[in-house]
């Protein structure tokens, strides 16, 4: 009877689905460890394994990623979009998508908004646990993933001086006032993109904007022409600022239709370089962290990654 019992919670544990809860356990005063134990007290009791990843850095949660994603059914991420992106550039690194699930813990959360993942911690822990998939996009430079967004020259310099309390009040209006504080529109640097299926353009702009959701900034109409999973990039250039025009932008951006603003130059790619003519060194922002400087070299993967939606979300 004894062996037979030892054998059966054996048996049992080995089809039960394991999840790996990954946190930044160096994020100040932040209670995510709180939020971790407590995803396991809920977990366990739903005949889940679940193990928990304190990291310490990107690279250590890059490299515990790595080691662990063949053996575990599930990750579970709990940050916002930089601890999001770095869990894809594991997985990117290591070619395994694993499914996701995001407990937003973030400033912003401008992925969870996204994709329409709760805010509040239980109700986004009933979404893990129902298990319901969408395929979503993801794009790479080579080094790391992009899941949202990718900020590109003077405007990811203005991204640095953002406070993430003025992010959290004021969303994309925080980067405008800051842009008027800095001087943005003052005489624009030159790039050349070059579109993986459209003709090479070379251009003088203070604002590149990637996305590949209709999110940024935690705005969620901020282009409705970008979409999770329909395989492509959305690129926003500024071609000019005209202060004159200032409420028609206001009035294209509350109706998520930015790209076709006067001064706007958009369009969709599966891949695309962006190098400075100059070569000047140029700071790139992705998914709200630095990233390495232009040139950038972005392809959307061909095999798409899975995250843990709510039901209603499955286009």
């Amino acid at each position: 009877m004894i062996t037979f019992g030892i054998l059966f919670q054996k048996s049992r544990e080995d089809v039960m689905k394991k999840y790996l809860v990954v946190f930044n356990g160096a994020a100040g005063k932040s209670n995510n460890r709180a939020i971790a134990e407590h995803f396991k007290k809920i977990a366990e009791s739903s005949e889940r394994k679940v193990r928990l990843v304190a990291t310490k850095s990107r690279e250590d949660a890059l490299k515990q990623i790595e080691q662990q994603a063949h053996a575990i059914d599930y990750i579970i991420v709990i940050g916002g979009d930089g601890s999001i992106n770095t869990v894809f550039s594991a997985l990117n690194r290591v070619g395994i998508m694993v499914p996701v699930g995001i407990i937003p813990a973030g400033t912003v959360n401008n992925y969870a908004k996204a994709l329409h993942i709760p805010l509040d911690v239980d109700a986004a822990i009933q979404v893990i646990l129902a298990e319901h998939k969408r395929s979503v996009d993801i794009a790479n430079d080579g080094e790391r993933a992009m899941v949202s967004s990718a900020l590109i020259g003077t405007f990811a310099d203005i991204a640095n001086h953002v406070k993430q309390s003025e992010k959290k009040k004021l969303g994309p209006l925080a980067f405008l006032i800051q842009a008027f504080k800095q001087g943005i529109f003052k005489k624009p640097a030159s790039y050349r993109l070059t579109p993986d299926d459209g003709p090479e353009k070379t251009i003088a702009t203070a604002l590149i904007i990637i996305t590949l959701t209709n999110s940024l900034g935690g705005y969620t109409k901020f282009n409705l022409e970008s979409q999770p999973s329909d395989g492509k990039v959305s690129v926003v250039i500024l071609k000019e600022f005209n202060l004159l025009r200032l409420p028609s932008y206001f009035s294209y951006l509350m109706h998520g239709r930015i790209g076709k603003a006067q001064d706007i130059l958009s369009f969709k790619t599966k891949g695309l370089k962006i190098e400075r003519i100059d070569q000047q060194a140029t700071k790139v922002r992705i998914d709200g962290d630095r990233a390495e400087p232009l040139p950038l070299r972005l392809q959307v993967n061909q095999v798409q990654a899975t995250v843990l939606v709510p039901a209603r979300d499955d286009q």
